[in-house]
């Protein structure tokens, strides 16, 4: 558009200028006094970094030759893509969700349910709500780059903010502790079977030898025996071999079994917020004032082009004289 087709627009929305500014004011007035009744939220980041947890040499060594038979070449999950989720399961959040906050506004300990007031008709119903909403204020992300696990929690309330935060971690760690607990235990009492049988092997193939040596102590001369003699000793050696080596990974399991590390480590714990998140009333305001500008604009152009239409049609249906 010209210069010269700009200048009627310009000139209408001169004329109008009251009409504009006053459906632009209104909005800001209507948004500003709407704003105040929308839910209050803020929030508070914590940054993580998952803990170098060290997995038995055993089960390494088992993982590495199960992928070489081709029994389960599946490549291990990240552990951060495990940490995030276990956040995102309904039976953690369930846990979390129980707990006791200070809620400032009951002036008492309560769980999320009653700080949310969540509604529903059965409590079945009542839970679904109360974890798709943490869902929704719980935000978990990832640098896959540099390892790094952000947390950023959404309360009503600053200290219930940091509060759940906190108890986010805390449960975080306690629950992976207890996983890899379970699986420590598996594995030392898979170690500790597996030693039971290698050293009935042991024992087993030392008696044969013993046997076959009191039987044949004459007899040294002949090819057969000293063949017999060397299968016997073999297995033996075989058998002592795979018994000492399951003994020293079974007490490595036991070691690793009492070693208690977090899932994460603290890097930035979470704060009490000073700053609501939400409702950003500023932003709120101006974004509807310059809707209301641009409403106003265009109601002004068409009021304009009303009054020149009804003008040019009065003007034809005027009788000539």
């Amino acid at each position: 558009m010209n210069e010269e087709g700009l200048l009627p627009y310009l000139r209408i929305l001169y004329r109008r200028k009251l009409l504009i500014l006053g459906i632009a004011a209104a909005a800001g007035v209507i948004s500003g006094v709407a704003s105040l009744f929308l839910p209050v939220s803020y929030t508070t980041t914590a940054t993580l970094y998952p803990a170098k947890q060290a997995a038995p040499q055993g089960i390494g060594n088992l993982l590495n030759l199960g992928e070489k038979l081709g029994l389960g070449g599946a490549q291990a999950k990240d552990p951060i893509d495990i940490l995030a989720d276990i956040v995102k399961t309904n039976t953690f959040l369930k846990v979390i969700a129980a707990k006791p906050y200070y809620s400032a506004r009951l002036g008492r300990p309560a769980n999320l349910m009653e700080i949310y007031r969540i509604k529903g008709e059965t409590q079945a119903l009542k839970d679904y709500y109360l974890i798709e909403s943490l869902k929704k204020k719980i935000d978990f992300s990832t640098d896959k780059h540099s390892g790094v696990l952000y947390i950023e929690v959404t309360t009503p309330e600053p200290q219930l903010c940091k509060d759940l935060a906190d108890t986010l971690i805390a449960d975080l760690n306690a629950y992976y502790r207890r996983l890899v607990s379970s699986k420590k235990s598996s594995y030392r009492e898979f170690l500790e079977n597996r030693v039971n049988e290698a050293g009935e092997s042991l024992k087993e193939s030392e008696d044969h030898l013993r046997t076959f040596k009191e039987r044949n102590l004459l007899s040294t001369n002949s090819p057969d025996i000293f063949l017999q003699q060397a299968r016997y000793q073999r297995d033996m050696h075989i058998n002592e071999e795979l018994f000492l080596t399951l003994r020293k990974e079974y007490e490595m399991a036991k070691l690793d079994e009492h070693k208690d590390m977090p899932a994460v480590d603290v890097l930035d714990a979470p704060e009490v917020p000073i700053f609501k998140t939400a409702p950003m009333k500023r932003k709120i305001v101006t974004f509807f004032v310059f809707v209301g500008l641009l409403a106003g604009a265009a109601l002004a152009i068409a009021l304009e082009k009303r009054r020149a239409l009804a003008a040019l049609y009065g003007d034809i249906a005027r009788p000539q004289a």
